[in-house]
C-alpha cells in the first residue's frame, strides 16, 4: 500500500468506533499518551493546504461523521471474541463458587469488552504481549525493536481501546494466572493499619478528574479518623476547643463588598412591590378596558426595578462567597493566637549552631510540644517554644454560613480563661479587618445600647443604636458580631470521639458536610498545625507468592481476637475480606484500628522474615 494511504488498522479502528472518514481528512497515526487517553492524528485539507490535527477519542465526532449503519454490534455475538472469554463453567472455577446466570452474563460481557480492546503499551509486562488477539487482528503481538512507548508494533499490531476501560484482552491470561497482577499492601501508622489487595488487568489506569467540590468525601473523613487514631495512640488528647462563626451578613463578610448583599436584597424587595402594582394595573385593564392615570410611572418603575435586579444578579455571581477568604481568616486567627499565647522565646543567641543545639536540648526534655529556631529582627537567632498543637475542621450551618472548630491538644502554659476573654475580639477583628475593637467594648457603647433598648424595645432600639454608632464612625454589624461572641470550652472527655462524631455524623448533620449554592473555592475541610505525622510503614506481598494468602489469613485471625464483640459490623467486613483472600478475588480492603492493626503487622513481618 502506498505511503500516502492511511494505515489499514487505523481505518478499521475508526470503522469499529462508528465513524467514516471524509475525503478531506486522512488518518495518519494513533497512540495512547502517558495519561491513558487515546489520541488520533489526521491531515485535514479545507482547500488552503493540508493541516495536522490531533484529537482525543471523545472529540472525533467534531471531525468525522458517524456511520449510518445503526448501533455497534454487541461483542457477545462475535464468535472470535467469545472464544477469548471464560465460559460459565470456567467462571465458576475461577471464582471458586457458582454464580447466578445473570451475574455470569454480566461478567462475560465485561470480559468481552476487554477482549475487544486492542491496546498494547511498550512498558506492559511480557505476559500481556503473549495473549492471543481475535477478530482477525493477529494471533500474537511481539515487541518491536524500533517501537516507541504508546505506539503499535508494526502495521499488523492492534489498535487502541474502544471504550472507557482502556483495557487489554485479559480473558485467557486471567484463567492462566489469576493472581499474577494482584498485590497485598499493608500500610501502618500508629493506631491504623490499612490492608488492601488490588491490581489491574493492564498497567494502564484511569485518569482522575477533579470537579467542583460539593461535599466532603468519604476518603477525607477516613483520613481524618486515621489522624485521630494516630494522636490517640501517642497519648495526645483534646484539651479545649474554640468555635468561630460568621455574622448574620456572612455573604457580605466573604464577598468583595460587605454592603452589596444588603443592596441586592433591598432591590429584590422593591421589585416584588412593583410587580404587585404592575399586575394590579394589568388586571384593571382586563376588567375595565381602561388604564389608570399613573400607569406610565408604574410601568417605568417596574422595568427599572427589573433591570436593577438583573444587573445585581450578574454581580451576585461575581461576588459569591469565596472560601479562600475563610482560609485567610483561619491563617490570620492562628497568627494572632501565636503572638498572644502560642509561642514563648526560650533564648536569644548570636549564632545558629548554638540556637539549634539549645532547641534540640529543650526538645529532648519534652516540656514543650515543639521547639524551633527563628531569625530575630534584632539580630541573631531565637529559640522559640510552640505551646500547643491544633486540629481544625470546617462545617456549614443551616443558614449556609461556614464556621470553624479549633481543637487544641498537647497544650503547655496556656490559660484557657484568658483565651476565652481574647478569642471573640480576635475573631471579629480578623473577619472585619480591624486591629483594635476597644471603641466597641467601651462602657459608653454598652450603656447606650441598654438605654435605647429599654426605651424603644429591641427592633426600634437597635435601629436607633445603629444610627448612634454610625454617627461615631462605628459599624453596627461589627458590634453585633462581637456581641455574639466566640465559644471556648474545655473538653469533658479525653478522647477524639467528638471530632469523628461531628465530621462523620449521620443524616441529621448531613447539611454540615454540603457546600451551599454559589459558595466557591471551598478548599480543605480540615487540617492540623504544629504536628508532624509519622511516615507510614509499607509492606507489599505479591499475591503470586504461594505463602501470601496464608500469611494474611493468619494475621487477620490473630487481630480478630482483639476486636470487641459489639463491633458486629466490623466483624462482617472482616469476614468479607477473609472470604476475598480465600477465593483469590481481585480486590479486598480492610482497616484495623489500635492494637489489632499493630499485632497484624507484627505477624506479617515475622512470617515474611521466617
Amino acid at each position: 500500500m502506498p505511503e500516502s494511504s492511511p494505515p489499514s488498522w487505523l481505518l478499521r479502528l475508526l470503522d469499529e468506533l462508528g465513524y467514516r472518514v471524509p475525503p478531506h481528512a486522512r488518518p495518519i497515526d494513533a497512540y495512547v499518551d502517558r495519561y491513558g487517553d487515546s489520541r488520533y492524528v489526521f491531515e485535514v485539507d479545507y482547500g488552503s493546504g493540508p493541516r495536522r490535527v490531533e484529537l482525543l477519542e471523545e472529540d472525533l465526532r467534531t471531525l468525522l461523521p458517524a456511520k449510518e449503519t445503526g448501533p455497534r454490534p454487541d461483542p457477545m455475538t462475535d464468535p472470535e471474541l467469545a472464544r477469548l472469554t471464560p465460559t460459565r463453567g470456567e467462571f465458576g472455577e475461577v471464582w471458586g463458587k457458582s454464580l447466578h446466570p445473570a451475574l455470569v452474563r454480566a461478567a462475560r460481557r465485561a470480559e468481552l469488552r476487554r477482549a475487544a480492546s486492542w491496546y498494547r503499551k511498550e512498558e506492559a509486562p511480557d505476559w500481556l504481549f503473549q495473549i492471543p488477539v481475535g477478530n482477525g487482528v493477529g494471533k500474537s503481538v511481539a515487541r518491536s525493536a524500533d517501537s516507541r512507548p504508546g505506539s503499535f508494533s508494526g502495521g499488523a499490531g492492534p489498535g487502541l481501546s474502544n471504550g472507557a476501560n482502556h483495557a487489554a484482552t485479559a480473558g485467557e491470561a486471567f484463567l492462566q494466572s489469576p493472581k499474577a497482577w494482584l498485590t497485598a499492601t499493608l500500610e501502618h501508622r500508629p493506631g491504623t493499619l490499612h490492608v488492601k489487595i488490588s491490581g489491574r488487568f493492564t498497567p494502564l489506569g484511569g485518569q482522575a478528574k477533579r470537579g467542583e467540590i460539593r461535599r466532603i468525601t468519604p476518603g477525607s473523613m477516613r483520613r481524618l479518623a486515621s489522624l485521630t487514631r494516630e494522636l490517640e495512640s501517642q497519648g495526645m488528647v483534646p484539651e479545649f476547643m474554640i468555635t468561630t462563626t460568621y455574622p448574620a451578613d456572612w455573604r457580605g463578610a466573604l464577598g468583595a463588598d460587605k454592603n452589596f448583599f444588603q443592596r441586592y436584597e433591598a432591590a429584590k424587595r422593591r421589585l416584588e412591590k412593583m410587580t404587585r402594582l404592575w399586575s394590579a394595573v394589568k388586571r384593571q385593564f382586563r376588567k375595565t378596558g381602561r388604564m389608570p392615570r399613573n400607569h406610565r410611572l408604574i410601568e417605568e418603575a417596574y422595568y427599572e426595578a427589573l433591570e436593577q435586579v438583573a444587573e445585581l444578579s450578574r454581580e451576585y455571581l461575581r461576588r459569591a462567597p469565596d472560601g479562600t477568604l475563610v482560609k485567610r481568616h483561619l491563617e490570620a486567627f492562628l497568627k494572632r493566637f501565636d503572638r498572644r499565647f502560642g509561642q514563648k522565646v526560650l533564648a536569644r543567641v548570636p549564632d545558629r549552631e548554638t540556637a539549634e543545639a539549645l532547641a534540640e536540648h529543650y526538645q529532648e526534655e519534652g516540656t514543650y510540644p515543639m521547639v524551633k529556631v527563628l531569625s530575630s529582627k534584632k539580630g541573631g537567632y531565637e529559640v522559640v517554644a510552640v505551646l500547643y498543637r491544633v486540629l481544625w475542621w470546617m462545617e456549614f450551618q443551616r443558614r449556609g454560613a461556614p464556621h470553624l472548630h479549633f481543637m487544641f491538644f498537647d497544650v503547655a502554659e496556656i490559660d484557657m480563661d484568658e483565651v476565652r476573654r481574647w478569642a471573640g475580639q480576635a475573631w471579629a477583628g480578623v473577619v472585619w479587618g480591624l486591629r483594635s475593637l476597644a471603641r466597641y467594648l467601651s462602657a459608653e457603647v454598652g450603656q447606650a445600647y441598654d438605654t435605647l433598648r429599654a426605651l424603644w424595645g429591641k427592633e426600634a432600639g437597635e435601629a436607633f443604636f445603629a444610627e448612634w454608632l454610625a454617627a461615631r464612625g462605628l459599624d453596627f454589624e461589627v458590634w453585633k458580631h462581637l456581641r455574639a461572641g466566640t465559644r471556648v470550652e474545655r473538653m469533658r472527655k479525653e478522647h477524639w470521639g467528638y471530632v469523628n462524631k461531628e465530621v462523620v455524623g449521620g443524616a441529621a448533620k448531613a447539611y454540615q458536610r454540603r457546600v451551599p449554592k454559589l459558595y466557591r473555592n471551598v478548599g480543605r475541610w480540615w487540617g492540623y498545625r504544629n504536628y508532624r505525622r509519622q511516615k507510614p510503614k509499607r509492606v507489599e506481598i505479591p499475591m503470586s507468592d504461594p505463602r501470601a494468602a496464608g500469611i494474611l489469613l493468619d494475621a487477620l485471625k490473630h487481630a480478630a481476637a482483639l476486636i470487641p464483640k459489639p463491633a458486629f459490623k466490623f466483624r462482617q467486613k472482616l469476614e468479607r475480606s477473609v472470604e476475598a483472600i480465600k477465593n483469590s478475588e481481585p480486590y479486598a480492603y480492610l482497616t484495623l484500628w489500635g492494637e489489632a492493626g499493630s499485632l497484624a503487622l507484627k505477624k506479617v513481618e515475622a512470617a515474611l522474615a521466617a
